[in-house]
């Protein structure tokens, strides 16, 4: 009995299961259904794709033409001549672009220096000859004191070198003499000061362009790829117009629900509950059989074969 309602309830229950089964495909395949339509309505299937569907029928088409005429409009036509184009451009600027690359070469080869000092000789030397003459001046000027300082003693009735003559001579020789020597020194003085201040200025540009020759070799690459950069960022533009109306090309993908688990039915209820009510009768059954053979139950060895031969022939009567 136990045997049979398993059996029956096994029967019921994959019924069960066969009718759930068919009642979640035909709801995946609706839900299909349903994502693909949407999935087509996306792409203008039924006429309209990005823009709001209470706009006029053939609104959308006609923008999306219009986009494309403007796409086509700044698509270069030939873009090797427009690469050409582009390179041209560059080529102009070579000399200006190689004067900078010799500019830079020459804070660190030397020419630089060599520029500079050449650029300060000249004033280097026109303040030393300006000191010089101002000098000369000044030998001049005490020519002339000496000259007069006679022509007032010999005026006075003085006459010969006597001590009063000789001191006014030395004092004016002096003042003299320490006033050219001033304006000489001062010159040699600011000259060399020049050419120190010009040395640590070339010392302070070396060490604060120590990275200009890396970056101008980062400079050139990127001018070299600027007319392929060019023609790049020129197709993108044209492109542009054309956003708004891009769709995503991925494809349509569906998407498998979960299976559902079934719901026990009445029939596999019942037959659950009369497989439990049989195996409790079964159970005592056996029980008082196993009495009825010597035993207090099944028990083991030939006893318990015995017990299970006559069960069956009991149970199943072969005839």
């Amino acid at each position: 009995m136990s045997f049979i309602s398993g059996t029956v309830g096994a029967i019921l229950g994959s019924s069960a299961q066969n009718k759930a089964n068919e009642l979640n495909a035909a709801n995946v395949a609706a839900t299909n259904a349903l994502n693909y339509k949407m999935f087509q309505d996306s792409r203008g299937a039924s006429g309209s794709a990005v823009l709001p569907e209470y706009l006029d029928a053939g609104t959308e088409r006609l923008l999306g033409n219009k986009a494309a005429q403007v796409a086509l409009a700044m698509f270069p036509n030939d873009p090797q001549a427009q690469l050409a184009h582009y390179q041209a451009i560059v080529d102009q600027l070579r000399p200006t672009i190689n004067a900078g690359n010799d500019a830079i070469a020459g804070i660190y080869n030397g020419t630089l220096d060599k520029t500079r000092e050449a650029a300060l000789d000249p004033v280097l030397a026109a303040r030393l000859n300006a000191a010089k003459s101002q000098g000369e001046s000044i030998d001049m000027g005490l020519a002339d004191a000496v000259n007069q300082m006679g022509a007032q003693d010999a005026a006075k009735g003085f006459a010969g070198t006597g001590s009063y003559a000789q001191n006014r001579l030395l004092a004016a020789t002096l003042a003299a003499r320490q006033a050219a020597s001033q304006a000489t020194s001062g010159a040699v003085l600011t000259n060399a000061t020049d050419k120190r201040n010009l040395s640590d200025e070339m010392s302070k540009l070396k060490l604060s362009s120590v990275d200009m020759p890396v970056n101008r070799a980062q400079q050139l690459m990127q001018l070299d790829q600027m007319p392929t950069m060019a023609l790049g960022s020129q197709v993108t533009g044209a492109m542009k117009p054309l956003d708004y109306f891009r769709i995503s090309p991925s494809a349509f993908k569906a998407d498998p629900m979960p299976q559902v688990q079934p719901v026990a039915s009445a029939g596999q209820l019942a037959a659950s509950g009369f497989s439990q009510t049989g195996g409790a009768l079964l159970n005592s059954y056996l029980q008082s059989k196993g009495t009825m053979f010597g035993g207090s139950g099944w028990g083991s060895g030939a006893a318990s074969g015995a017990s299970n031969v006559a069960l069956q022939h009991e149970l199943m009567p072969t005839g």
